[in-house]
């Protein structure tokens, strides 16, 4: 950034040309000095500096903004919790078809429907099907957990 002194000092210095208009008398590129008065002297240069005169009040003000708006908004937690909808649309054919299912053979009247799938690279053996087996015995012990009737 300039100084003021180099912003205010414009013209020759020692009675020497300070660019090559002055010197041969047809128009040129501009001279450092007259360079720097038109920098120091833009809207620009008034703008970057007030910023930077500025700079811990703005800082203040965007702190303060971003804590009266975490005062005034509601969490986003007590917003989803009392916006929570399914994943699922209800009216769409398969929550239909699986509260239908549900409905039909006594099991369930849930909307929400997980999938356990073992897979491997060679064909499962006994020790996944001994896996698969305590883990469906470990979700059927839970009630809270799934309300349907494990079947293995």
């Amino acid at each position: 950034m300039h100084s003021a002194r180099s912003c205010a000092s414009s013209g020759s210095h020692h009675g020497k040309p300070n660019n090559a208009s002055e010197f041969t008398g047809r128009s040129f590129t501009p001279s450092v000095n007259s360079l720097m008065h038109h920098q120091c002297h833009s809207p620009s240069s008034r703008t970057a500096r007030t910023i930077r005169r500025l700079a811990v009040p703005i800082l203040l003000l965007w702190v303060g903004v971003a804590a009266l708006t975490n005062i005034v908004a509601p969490q986003l937690e007590v917003v989803g919790a009392a916006r929570s909808v399914s994943l699922n649309a209800a009216d769409s054919p398969s929550i239909q078809a699986m509260r239908h299912i549900g409905e039909k053979f006594n099991e369930f009247d849930s909307d929400s429907a997980a999938m356990i799938v073992l897979e491997g690279d060679h064909p499962l053996g006994a020790d996944a099907h001994h896996f698969y087996d305590s883990l469906v015995q470990r979700l059927a012990q839970d009630p809270g957990l799934c309300d349907a009737q494990l079947q293995g």
